[in-house]
């Protein structure tokens, strides 16, 4: 974004300060009870993912890969947060694939973080982003990500690919065995978790709030 503001603008005097995340409160939030309606949908291992159900996010992609994985024989459900004008379609697309006793859309969740704690893994299937926060919010939690290299934000937070298994986007492909490489790597899950944990820790708002004050002094 700061090398976009340079070329279009002519910008010289511009500071990049990414945006931070409180882990302190996002590990206290996901320690709060699982809503009683929701608690069921646990009993079985679960793939989640967070985000607004319109074409960005590219929650279609998302299911046409869950499909390819539940052929696979993996046990998992899939549970997609959020809401949004897709909602009908994604449905219908849920119907379509034969996916209704494995896929939960749950609409929006005030607090989500509980929910996410109990997730086996994270999914990001969107076709561009800002920072993708719920990455790094993830990875405060510790939980292992498959996601999508759009630009902007995925490749950033995740290290390069090191804190995550990142895939083209739009590839349903891709997306089916990336899934798949995690929920079947128990090491390769471990170790996705150890450095998620790691890397989200140079973002915590304790770190980065100096930096951003000393931006807007600077200037």
């Amino acid at each position: 974004v700061a090398d976009d503001l340079r070329k279009a603008f002519g910008l010289r005097n511009v500071v990049s300060v990414p945006n931070s995340v409180d882990i302190q409160r996002i590990q206290a939030l996901s320690r709060e009870p699982l809503p009683a309606n929701l608690s069921a949908l646990f009993e079985r291992p679960v793939v989640m993912t967070i985000g607004a159900l319109g074409f960005q996010k590219g929650h279609d992609v998302l299911l046409r890969a869950f499909a390819q994985v539940k052929r696979a024989g993996f046990p998992h459900r899939l549970v997609i947060a959020g809401e949004g004008e897709d909602q009908d379609k994604l449905r219908a697309l849920i119907g379509e694939l034969e996916l209704r006793d494995a896929v939960e859309l749950i609409g929006y969740i005030r607090n989500p973080f509980p929910l996410l704690r109990q997730a086996d893994l994270f999914v990001l299937s969107s076709r561009f982003e800002g920072f993708a926060l719920v990455l790094a919010e993830a990875m405060a939690l510790g939980i292992p990500i498959v996601s999508t290299d759009c630009n902007c934000g995925p490749r950033e937070v995740l290290a390069g690919g090191r804190c995550g298994v990142l895939v083209s986007v739009d590839n349903v492909e891709e997306l089916a065995a990336g899934i798949m490489k995690v929920l079947s790597d128990k090491e390769l899950a471990c170790s996705l978790r150890a450095a998620g944990l790691s890397e989200v820790k140079k973002r915590d708002v304790r770190v980065w709030s100096p930096r951003f004050i000393d931006a807007i002094v600077g200037l």
